[in-house]
């Protein structure tokens, strides 16, 4: 304990030393926000314990696309949606916008040394070596496979309702979709049976359930001033921290690893064995493992980064009964503005986080009039600001998806004018979902392609009407957005449907 209150003090006098040296004012200072609730604190307790997307609108509204707000000690920090910003952070700067401390750390924990980890130079090795297993071919290719674990889904479900005497009944969708996509994950990226539609004690699925709200979800107010501390430490004690304190989320995050790791280093070997063979597949790791016997070293990880890489309705029906492939997703456009709109309406990432690595100057989609009168069409940033990127607030914002943004609407993707390309910010359908630039998701048509197949099977099979638990759904807001039931956030993740097989007609 003595050690822990060290680390703390030391924190604090890094913090306290660090915010007297920005206590100059800068042109963030004069930018409109809100008022902190405390000094200690900021306002972070409002950013970090609302819904996902809750605050962000609320402070969009507010104070428009650039906001300033306060972190621990009076520390100036920015969210930001103004669209040509967020080009200019996540396309433009490349590097110079990179992940917060914290959170590069958080990323270590949860997935090793890898993509989500890496920066700069390590970052792009490990894009260009993994990229070629995920481009449009590759990926396609898939779409058989995500359509018979979909189909195992749905078998499964109408076994279960079979056994209802109304034919009818209530399933907790988080508890079955995310076996099956795990399972479907396992197949195309591994070669691997995880099994966990088959297995309720499958050891890596149950290391990760609930995972996101048990260890990073409704965070106290001790909890929040804890993490923010974290970014000022020097970053050997960060990880000691990290890797030794006895504190129970960090706990379940290093089981959690522990656990992947060991089956990580399961499927190398085996894929390492199979290559000796000549029997090599097209799998990611398979593909990651080929490309390791190369002499060329930017073509090599080591075995850590490599174990990193894996701790990680009529159109429909009409179709019929023919083997599903990914050109059957081009006549169904429906589908694909579903697809968008509900990535749009509710994203999985609400926000990411980042810290200028140098003086810039972010441009503006909107002017700002600074809070002493003056307008600004470019903010200028100083090196060390933390930003919060708002996922949510960019996908709902009007000037891009319409004055309706706050409706959920698929039409708006199929009519043309109904959307403006006010700057190119992400990679599917310009939405933020999937994030942009160097380190947007690297496997996002495989996501893409995998909904489509699930929602195709799914429909196309059974009705749903929302259970009654489902009126008091809460967006939790983690290191990703999951649903929660209000007052019960301690059941973890969950999204009751009531569930019917679909009726046909002739």
């Amino acid at each position: 304990m003595s050690l822990i209150l060290s680390f703390v003090s030391l924190a604090l006098l890094a913090a306290l030393y660090k915010i007297y040296r920005r206590l100059t004012r800068t042109p963030v200072s004069n930018i409109p926000g809100p008022e902190p609730e405390s000094f200690v604190l900021g306002n972070l307790r409002q950013l970090i314990q609302c819904q996902a997307g809750e605050i962000d609108f609320k402070w969009q509204e507010l104070y428009g696309d650039v906001v300033r707000f306060k972190g621990p000690f009076g520390e100036d920090r920015l969210l930001v949606s103004d669209p040509k910003a967020l080009q200019h952070i996540y396309q433009t700067s490349r590097y110079d916008f990179a992940k917060q401390a914290e959170r590069r750390e958080i990323s270590r924990l949860l997935s090793g040394r890898g993509v989500l980890w890496a920066h700069g130079y390590d970052h792009q090795r490990q894009r260009k070596i993994m990229n070629p297993a995920f481009g449009p071919r590759e990926t396609k290719a898939f779409v058989p496979l995500f359509s018979d674990v979909a189909s195992k889904l749905g078998g499964k479900w109408k076994d279960f309702i079979s056994q209802s005497p109304n034919q009818e009944s209530v399933i907790d969708m988080t508890n079955w979709i995310a076996p099956a996509t795990l399972d479907a994950m396992g197949i195309a990226a591994f070669d691997y049976e995880f099994g966990t539609l088959d297995n309720s004690d499958n050891e890596l699925g149950n290391a990760f359930a609930n995972m996101c709200v048990e260890v990073f979800g409704s965070l106290s107010a001790k909890d929040i001033l804890r993490q923010a501390l974290a970014g000022y430490l020097p970053k050997a004690v960060f990880r000691y921290i990290g890797d030794n304190a006895p504190n129970h989320r960090l706990e379940q995050l290093r089981k959690a690893s522990a656990v992947a790791t060991k089956v990580a280093k399961e499927l190398i070997d085996g894929k390492v064995e199979a290559l000796e063979d000549g029997k090599g597949k097209s799998d990611v790791m398979s593909l990651l493992v080929q490309a390791n016997v190369s002499e060329n070293e930017s073509t090599r990880m080591s075995e850590e980064e490599m174990i990193a890489q894996m701790r990680k309705e009529r159109e429909i029906r009409e179709r019929g009964d023919r083997e599903l492939s990914a050109s059957d997703f081009d006549t169904m456009p429906y589908l694909t503005a579903v697809i968008k709109e509900s990535l749009r309406f509710h994203p999985a990432s609400p926000s990411t986080y980042r810290e200028t690595m140098k003086e810039d100057v972010l441009p503006l989609l909107k002017p700002i009039t600074t809070l002493s009168g003056k307008v600004i069409t470019e903010l200028p940033v100083p090196k060390g600001l933390k930003v919060v990127t708002s996922i949510n607030g960019y996908n709902r914002h009007k000037d891009v998806f319409g004055h309706d943004s706050h409706v959920y609407d698929p039409e708006r993707w199929l009519v043309p004018g109904r959307i403006e390309k006010t700057a190119y910010v992400g990679v599917y359908g310009n939405l933020l979902s999937f994030a942009g630039g160097v380190r947007s998701c690297i496997g996002w048509r495989f996501a893409v392609l995998e909904l489509q197949a699930f929602i195709f099977e799914l429909v196309g099979n059974f009705e749903f009407a929302l259970a009654p638990a489902a009126l008091r759904i809460r967006r939790e807001s983690g290191i990703v957005m999951t649903p929660t039931v209000e007052g019960e956030i301690g059941k973890g993740n969950q999204l009751p449907l009531i569930v019917r097989v679909a009726t046909r007609e002739d």
